[in-house]
């Protein structure tokens, strides 16, 4: 398919929503409601929708069983009254099914940014689909569970069928390389492995390039300035608040008493040209987002009391503590989100918001032990 600039719709596969952790008001999943009764349609076919349904519910189930383990132990734990247990259910739709929970989101999250849900039994060709399956052509692959592809292929099919119909170029966002190799030979449909390039594809290419050329020129993230302290500060405070598992191993029985999460430094991704490597998302009168990847170096300190089992009274007998410190490093998309004149001094340039879209979620430290110079609960 030749290099086509103008695209008339956009559609996302499950893998991009699962890639983007199905947040749907926040990231670059929300950035799509800015193409809401634009001229770049958003569609989305029944085949990704009942996929993205089923992980979702999955989700749901997962975090409905831990909410649910905690308000069991409840009432006997921290004293809250059966009642209000039930009503804290209700409130949480505890009670509601996952299925139904899961297609609310979605469904809200369309009307959102107005996509048109596609039913693909009104646009897909069997005949070609079967050929397709037998010829092992693209979305299948010449291997013994290639029928799992046939949603895939529905779904490519459909989405051509359409795009053919209405006389637009479709933009595929998907991760998966049975969608790239489709794309290749398809006429209507270009196919994106990354979201934000893909919503940069249907920016005003002279706006994106100027808007890339300024952040460049006036090193807006790398030198000492409003902007780039804002950026650190948000990384930071994302780094030092996160809620993190601690993964360790240890001959001794042990508890974690304290984690303290510490920011180094950051590195942005660079580009081809040795530059900061910058997706523009949004392009607006006088507001510009655009998303940015980021290497966080940090330090996390954890404490640790070790203990024994008395033999004959059962208690637990401390026998020393030690705290560990480990750097480490994680990697995350950042957007963020200016106002004002672009071609003023950086003063005169707002930052309107910044989300760092990833956490550290795990981090581990290794095996433990007592330090040598504690015994007991007194040091030696």
């Amino acid at each position: 398919m030749d290099d086509i600039k103008l695209f008339g719709a956009i559609s996302i596969d499950t893998s991009i929503l699962e890639k983007q952790g199905y947040k749907f008001n926040e990231g670059l999943l929300k950035q799509l409601r800015q193409f809401y009764e634009s001229s770049v349609k958003l569609v989305q076919t029944d085949i990704v929708h009942q996929e993205a349904k089923k992980h979702i519910s999955a989700c749901v189930k997962e975090y409905k069983q831990k909410v649910e383990s905690i308000l069991r132990i409840a009432p006997n734990q921290i004293g809250i009254s059966p009642e209000k247990v039930e009503d804290a259910k209700e409130f949480l739709s505890l009670n509601e099914d996952d299925s139904i929970i899961a297609d609310k989101r979605l469904q809200e999250y369309y009307k959102q940014i107005g996509a048109e849900l596609l039913e693909t039994d009104k646009y897909v060709d069997v005949q070609r689909l079967m050929k397709m399956y037998f010829d092992v052509e693209a979305p299948f692959e010449d291997r013994k569970d290639k029928k799992n592809e046939f949603p895939d292929a529905i779904a490519l099919i459909s989405l051509e069928a359409w795009a053919e119909k209405n006389n637009v170029n479709v933009i595929a966002v998907s991760v998966d390389k049975g969608w790239e190799k489709y794309a290749e030979t398809s006429k209507r449909i270009k196919c994106f492995n990354d979201l934000a390039e893909a919503i940069e594809e249907l920016q005003p290419e002279t706006q994106v390039e100027r808007i890339v050329e300024i952040i460049h020129e006036k090193e807006i993230l790398v030198n000492e300035n409003h902007i780039s302290d804002k950026i650190r500060q948000k990384i930071i405070n994302v780094v030092e608040n996160s809620f993190v598992d601690i993964e360790t191993s240890s001959d001794y029985c042990y508890e974690e008493t304290s984690c303290y999460m510490t920011y180094i430094d950051h590195e942005f991704k660079l580009n081809k040209e040795n530059l900061i490597d910058i997706d523009v998302v949004m392009v607006e009168e006088n507001i510009v987002t655009f998303q940015v990847n980021a290497d966080i170096e940090f330090e996390v300190s954890v404490s640790f009391d070790f203990y024994i089992r008395d033999g004959i009274d059962h208690d637990d007998v401390g026998i020393g503590c030690t705290t560990r410190e480990v750097k480490e490093e994680y990697n995350t998309d950042i957007l963020i989100s200016l106002s004002g004149n672009m071609d003023d001094d950086i003063d005169n340039i707002n930052v309107d918001d910044i989300e760092v879209l990833s956490a550290v979620d795990c981090v581990d430290i290794g095996y433990v032990s007592p330090d040598s110079d504690y015994y007991g609960d007194e040091r030696m």
